[in-house]
């Protein structure tokens, strides 16, 4: 059974990789449901009102090296219609479910302006592969690079991320 607060709607996960979770809390939207909310976080563990709500995932000390990495890739690229924008670097002293309570504040996540269109695979790849009938990307875009890693077609119709 998902956890309370998933059920009750006041965490949204909307994807997730081996270093991070994608997700929308209540607490940013009017309405008071995390699917509501504008913006999103993006860490090495799932935050909710000062506590580590689902986890633990990463280190807090792991997550605020990367997140500051990252904020600062987010800065050097600048703004562009297809990257979403950095709206902060989320930082608390934290007190994680496995880890002594810190003093000084950390980041605990990069808040993104949050994808209007769902997914984030059709507008990094350039092409709206959801009504063109052909379900994989062939490479020459963005994601070119992907597809030279990985030896083969991207496949877009993978859960958002």
């Amino acid at each position: 059974m998902p956890p309370r607060l998933i059920t009750e709607g006041k965490i949204q996960v909307l994807g997730e990789t081996i270093h991070s979770v994608v997700y929308a809390v209540a607490g940013d939207s009017e309405t008071g449901l995390a699917k509501d909310s504008l913006s999103v976080l993006k860490g090495g563990s799932v935050w909710y009102e000062g506590r580590q709500a689902l986890g633990p995932g990463k280190k807090i000390g792991e997550s605020d090296e990367r997140l500051r990495k990252e904020a600062a890739m987010y800065k050097a690229l600048g703004k562009h219609e297809r990257i979403l924008e950095l709206l902060g670097l989320e930082e608390s002293v934290l007190v994680g479910r496995d880890e002594p309570p810190g003093t000084v504040p950390q980041a605990w996540a990069l808040r993104l302006e949050r994808a209007s269109f769902g997914s984030l695979r059709e507008p990094a790849c350039g092409a709206d592969t959801a009504g063109s009938g052909d379900p994989v990307c062939r490479g020459g875009c963005a994601c070119a690079p992907l597809w030279d890693r990985m030896g083969g077609p991207v496949d877009p119709q993978r859960p958002p991320l």
